[in-house]
């Protein structure tokens, strides 16, 4: 939000409000490691769009869970079953959902590699929350060997969550515990790839405003916003702060919260004004735009049907059926395959080591 900005001519507040903005990644020679986004923060916007955008949690939580579906399995079970119950035991089911989950919401994964006390085995390989992580910078050779964690980001400065170092795995250097990044490749992006549904979140953002824009309207009886004239003079810039807090205390609330108008006037001929700027048919353009912004989300997250996750499109048992059928294969081909080979090949680089 920018500073606010006074008339001399009035004492009415406006409040300019700023644009969306795309995250900004650029290495700070006073730190270590590369922030992510202009306040280190675009995780936790990240976040926000999967919490507050319901088409956008749905399909979020449809495709991880679609990509992991019943777990690891092998042509190597019978040949080898020793060797597929020790990957079984490697890779836990519940830590596989987990980076299906990092590596759809968020873009990339990451893995503990903990070594066996004697360091000449992987013991365990863990699940790490990928939003509390930030990269550490390349050498020369474009190499990252450290990455950092902390718990909250927003407060790296306390010495609770003070960011600690980690290095990146090696096999040909064993550690302790190590961090196993997994990144696709993403055009224009090296230290953190975007998301793969990035040219939708500007639309789940505005289906997440339009609800809150609804239930605040809810919230406040329907009602609109409320003007309160004094008309007895201008009093100090202290004396009108303290007149506004009390207003806002008595009648506001936490849901009404700048719902409230004050204006110091002269005298009431010189009242302020307020005419009501109220597009026509206001309820048609959430409509539209609420059905255009879903539509915006499925298509960055290539859903071919949005049957697929048990939205209706058409009528009838039998449509809905075969397009239902025709939708999941496409998907799976164009999709969750891409997905899973990416998991595996993760897994594989690990597993060497256990034979």
């Amino acid at each position: 939000m920018n500073e606010p900005t006074q008339s001399s001519n009035n004492q009415v507040l406006v409040l300019n409000m700023r644009n969306y903005v795309a995250p900004k990644i650029i290495e700070d020679p006073s730190r270590k490691w590369i922030n992510y986004g202009q306040n280190n923060d675009y995780f936790d916007y990240l976040l926000d769009r999967y919490r507050g955008s319901a088409t956008n949690h749905a399909l979020i939580n449809g495709i991880y869970q679609m990509i992991v579906g019943e777990g690891l399995d092998s042509d190597m079970k019978q040949a080898q079953p020793e060797w597929f119950a020790e990957a079984n035991a490697l890779f836990d089911y519940d830590e596989i959902l987990k980076w299906a989950f990092d590596f759809k919401w968020g873009g990339y994964y990451i893995m503990q590699i903990i070594r066996s006390k004697d360091l000449k085995r992987i013991a365990k390989v863990k699940h790490t929350p990928v939003q509390n992580w930030r990269s550490g910078k390349a050498d020369a050779n474009g190499k990252i060997d450290t990455m950092y964690y902390s718990d909250d980001w927003s407060k790296y400065t306390s010495p609770r969550f003070r960011p600690e170092p980690y290095p990146v795995y090696d096999p040909a250097k064993p550690t302790d515990l190590s961090i196993l990044c997994v990144k696709p490749y993403r055009a224009g992006s090296f230290y953190y790839p975007n998301v793969d549904y990035q040219g939708g979140l500007q639309y789940a953002h505005i289906e997440e405003e339009i609800s809150n824009f609804h239930i605040n309207n809810l919230l406040n009886g329907m009602f609109p916003g409320l003007l309160v004239n004094f008309n007895n003079g201008i009093p100090e810039e202290e004396a009108r702060s303290e007149i506004e807090n009390l207003i806002n205390f008595k009648w506001g609330g936490s849901t009404n919260a700048g719902k409230i108008i004050v204006a110091f006037n002269d005298s009431a001929e010189n009242a302020a004004t307020v005419v009501p700027v109220t597009p026509q048919d206001l309820d048609k353009m959430f409509d539209i735009l609420n059905t255009q912004s879903s539509e915006k989300i499925m298509i960055s997250h290539r859903v071919i049907s949005p049957t697929l996750f048990g939205v209706r499109a058409g009528a009838g048992l039998g449509n809905n059926a075969d397009e239902l059928r025709v939708s999941s294969i496409l998907f799976e081909e164009t999709v969750l395959r891409l997905y899973r080979r990416q998991m595996i090949n993760s897994f594989e680089y690990v597993l060497p080591e256990r034979k």
